[in-house]
C-alpha cells in the first residue's frame, strides 16, 4: 500500500468505471442485483439536485452536495430503487451580467447586439461553462444519473414553463401592474441592480415649503429633485419625532399644482436628514414607491420614456429633468416656497455600469402572479406535515414568509432567459415604446413613430427592448398570431422555471419518471433560498400535480 493516498492516480479511474457499469442508473443497479442475487425491495427513494448556475465553476458551498449523495448511496446499498436527479440551471440576469463583463473586456456592450443574437452568444459561452461544471461534479465523485441530467433552457423545460403559464392565465393568476424598475433614459431599456452602481457627487438641496391646509403654518422638506414635486402625493414624517406629532393627518398643499397631499407617519423617514420630512413620490424613487404601496398612495410619472418632462406645465413640459430642475427652482423662489438651497450637499446617484449615465427609477407595468389561493394550500400542506423540515426554524420561517401572500413580480427586463409569451398587436396598441438597432445605431420611440420610418420587419430584426403601458392589449401564446404582432422582451425570472424544477426533470405529465419517483423524498439546500425556491417549487407541485 502507497504511504501516502494519491487521488489523481486513482479517482478518475475509479468514476470512469463507476459510469460505464451503470451504477448510478437505477436500471442497471436492479439489473445487477438481481444478476448477483442481492436484496432489493422495490421502493423508490429520488432526491434532485439543486441546479448550480451553469455561467461559472462551482464553488465551496458545491460541497455539501455530497449530504444529498450520502443518502442515496445509503439507500441504494440497502436495496432500493433509487434516482438521484441533476440539472444545471441558466441564472438569467446573473450569467447575462456575467457575460457582459467578458463583453466589457472586448470594447463592446449588449448594445452592439440584437436580442436574439445575443441570447445565442450568451447560450453558447453558459454551454461551454456547464461542461466545466459536470466535470467538476464527477470529480466530487456525485453518483447523480446524469443521463437523466436537464438544463433549465432545454426544449422540454421550456414547453412545461409555457404550458404552466398558460394554465395560470386562463385560471387567473396571471396580471400586469406597475413596479419600479432602474431605467436608462439615454439608451432606452431597463437595468438589473447588478447592472447599476453609485457614484459620489455634489449636488444642491433645496428646501423647499408645503403649507398646511388651514393653518397659518408650513411644513420644510429637503429635497434633490424638486422637479419631481408635480408627481408627489404626499408628506411623510417619522411617529418618534415629536416636532411634527401635531402635523400628522393633516393636508399639505403641494407648492407647484396646489393638490392637496395627505401627511402620513411612515418608520423610513430618517430624522436626521434634512428637516426629517420626505415628499413622498412612488412615481420617481424606489422607498418612495414601497411606502406608496404601504399606505395605497396614487402612483403620478413626469418623466416619460425618452427621458423628458411630462405631466407638469407650460415651460416645464419637454424639458430634461436637468434643465426643468433649474426652472422649478426658480418658479418656487417666486412662489415664497423655497427657503433655501444647500450647494454643497454630498450624495450618491445611481448610474449604469455601463458609461456611467444617470439612471432614472421609472414605474414600467411588469408581469405578476396572484399567490394568495396558491400559497394556502402549500401552509396546509406544512402545517399537516405532508412536508417535513429538518429544523422547526425553517418551518416557521417558511410559514412566515408564505403567510404574507405578496404578488410575485416574474418579469425581468433582460435578454438572456425563458420569452414571456405575450405578443402586443402594434396597430392596437401604438403607445409601445420600443429600442432596436438599425444601421449599428439604437432607434427608440414609440412604434405609432416609429412605423412612419420603418417597416416592422426591420424592427422586429434588431429588436432590443419593448415596453408596453399597463393597459397595452395582449395575446398569450407561444408563437407568433401575425405579421403585426410584437413579442415580450421580458423574460421570466429564473425562480419561475426552477420553480418547476422537479416536474421537468420527470418529464411531467406523462413521464415514467414522473410517474414513478415523484414526489422526492429528500432535498439538502441552502436556508437562503428557501423562500425563492422550495416555496415556490412547493406552490408549483400542488398547483400542477396536486
Amino acid at each position: 500500500m502507497d504511504k501516502k493516498y494519491d487521488h489523481i492516480k486513482y479517482e478518475k479511474k475509479v468514476y470512469t468505471q463507476w459510469e460505464n457499469d451503470g451504477y448510478f442508473s437505477p436500471e442497471s443497479v436492479k439489473a445487477y442485483r438481481k444478476n448477483k442475487g442481492l436484496f432489493f425491495n422495490g421502493k423508490t427513494y429520488s432526491v434532485i439536485m439543486p441546479p448550480p448556475n451553469a455561467n461559472a465553476s462551482l464553488h465551496c458551498g458545491h460541497v455539501t452536495y455530497v449530504i444529498q449523495d450520502i443518502m442515496i448511496r445509503f439507500k441504494r446499498m440497502r436495496g432500493y430503487d433509487t434516482c438521484y436527479f441533476p440539472g444545471m440551471d441558466h441564472a438569467g440576469f446573473e450569467t447575462q451580467y456575467v457575460y457582459e463583463n467578458k463583453l466589457k473586456k472586448e470594447g463592446k456592450s449588449r448594445f452592439d447586439f440584437d436580442r436574439q443574437t445575443l441570447y445565442k452568444n450568451i447560450l453558447e459561452f453558459v454551454l461551454n461553462n456547464s461542461n466545466l461544471v459536470l466535470k467538476q461534479f464527477k470529480r466530487l465523485g456525485l453518483s447523480a444519473d446524469w443521463k437523466r441530467s436537464t438544463f433549465s433552457l432545454d426544449k422540454n423545460v421550456i414547453k412545461q414553463v409555457y404550458s404552466t403559464f398558460e394554465k395560470m392565465n386562463k385560471d387567473g393568476y396571471v396580471y400586469r401592474e406597475g413596479y419600479m424598475v432602474n431605467y436608462s433614459t439615454f439608451y432606452g431599456t431597463t437595468f438589473s441592480d447588478l447592472e447599476t452602481e453609485y457614484k459620489d457627487s455634489v449636488s444642491p438641496l433645496y428646501y423647499v415649503k408645503y403649507l398646511i391646509k388651514d393653518l397659518n403654518k408650513s411644513i420644510s422638506v429637503a429635497t434633490v429633485r424638486p422637479e419631481t414635486i408635480y408627481a408627489d402625493v404626499a408628506i411623510a414624517v417619522n411617529q418618534k419625532d415629536k416636532r411634527y406629532k401635531k402635523f400628522l393627518g393633516a393636508v399639505a398643499i403641494n407648492p407647484l399644482n396646489g393638490r392637496e397631499i395627505p401627511i402620513i407617519e411612515d418608520e423610513y423617514v430618517d430624522m436626521d436628514f434634512g428637516t426629517g420630512v420626505l415628499k413622498i413620490t412612488p412615481g420617481h424613487d424606489l422607498n418612495d414607491f414601497n411606502i406608496g404601496k404601504k399606505h395605497n398612495l396614487k402612483t403620478i410619472s413626469v418623466i416619460s420614456l425618452d427621458g423628458k418632462m411630462i405631466n407638469t406645465q407650460n415651460g416645464i413640459d419637454g424639458l430634461y429633468p436637468k434643465q426643468a430642475r433649474l426652472k422649478v427652482a426658480e418658479i418656487l423662489k417666486q412662489k415664497g416656497a423655497l427657503e433655501k438651497i444647500d450647494n454643497n450637499y454630498t450624495n450618491r446617484i445611481l448610474v449604469d455600469y455601463k458609461d456611467g449615465y444617470p439612471i432614472e427609477p421609472m414605474v414600467m407595468t411588469n408581469w405578476f402572479i396572484k399567490t394568495d389561493k396558491l400559497f394556502d394550500k402549500v401552509v396546509n400542506a406544512i402545517e399537516n406535515e405532508e412536508v417535513k423540515f429538518y429544523k422547526p426554524t425553517w418551518k416557521k420561517e417558511i410559514l412566515r414568509w408564505l403567510s404574507e401572500k405578496r404578488p410575485w413580480p416574474i418579469s425581468r427586463q433582460i435578454a438572456f432567459g425563458i420569452p414571456i409569451p405575450a405578443w402586443y398587436n402594434i396597430k392596437e396598441n401604438p403607445n409601445i415604446y420600443v429600442s432596436f438597432i438599425y444601421k449599428e445605431k439604437i432607434v427608440s420611440g414609440y412604434i405609432k413613430d416609429l412605423i412612419k420610418d420603418y417597416n416592422i420587419e426591420t424592427i422586429k430584426k434588431g429588436l432590443q427592448k419593448l415596453i408596453a403601458p399597463e393597459n397595452a392589449k395582449f395575446v398569450i401564446r407561444v408563437e407568433s398570431p401575425g405579421e403585426n404582432y410584437l413579442q415580450e422582451t421580458d423574460t421570466f425570472d429564473t425562480w419561475f422555471s426552477s420553480g418547476q424544477w422537479p416536474q421537468v426533470t420527470t418529464n411531467f405529465p406523462d413521464g415514467l419518471d414522473y410517474k414513478k419517483y415523484y414526489p422526492f423524498d429528500f432535498l439538502d439546500s441552502m436556508w437562503d433560498i428557501v423562500f425563492f425556491w422550495i416555496a415556490r417549487m412547493l406552490m408549483f407541485g400542488i398547483y400542477l400535480t396536486d
